[in-house]
């Protein structure tokens, strides 16, 4: 009977230490990316730059790295979006996607490296 409620501790402690690791990490890689895509954008009046933020959903371990919103919008247009898709009367200049595509593998290598130290760590500390 103890092996069982051993194996059910050293169980909840590693879902929790993995848990706790990997928004962490999350949160960190989210950041850099967050930095990769401020210094991507087109240089203006350097709302577009200000723009991009995270967002973060703590209760389901969330985190979105956005641009645009209110500080770009005028006249009722986002022109953060004209400006990463083009217009009919400007070429795009994609700052956003650029830099997540190419940022997004690395991150989720480091998370999971992060989650897989964490969880190992917790259950041989059982």
């Amino acid at each position: 009977m103890g092996d069982i409620s051993d194996f059910k501790r050293r169980a909840r402690a590693s879902i929790e230490a993995g848990r706790k690791a990997g928004y962490e990490a999350v949160r960190k890689e989210a950041k850099e990316i967050a930095l990769a895509i401020r210094r991507a954008a087109p240089r203006g009046r350097g709302k577009l730059q200000e723009s991009v933020r995270l967002e973060t959903v703590e209760s389901k371990a969330r985190v979105y790295i956005k641009a645009g919103g209110p500080t770009t919008t005028e006249h009722g247009y986002d022109y953060a979006l004209g400006t990463e898709w083009g217009t009919v009367k400007t070429p795009a200049q994609p700052f956003f996607y650029p830099m997540w595509r190419l940022h997004r593998a690395t991150a989720r290598r480091r998370i999971n490296k992060v989650v897989k130290e964490a969880v190992n760590k917790a259950w041989a500390g059982g």
